[in-house]
């Protein structure tokens, strides 16, 4: 949810839908995917660890939580 001062909820409509219709979100969401492999694939040269579990957990939670 975005927050802009002095805009009123009509015009933050407009813009959430041009986005939307101009595959804003989807871009997003596939760019999360893509920093979130590139976030666990770095942690590769770690060896396994309950500290590497978490922080893959929260890598891949990033980018399945609702919003």
């Amino acid at each position: 949810v975005v927050c802009i001062d002095g805009a009123s909820d009509g015009k933050i409509d407009i813009i959430r839908t041009f986005v939307e219709e101009h595959g804003g979100v989807a871009y997003a969401e596939a760019r999360l995917g893509e920093f979130v492999q590139k976030a666990v694939s770095a942690l590769g040269i770690f060896p396994d660890s309950e500290e590497k579990s978490i922080l893959t957990a929260m890598a891949e939670f990033t980018a399945s939580r609702e919003r």
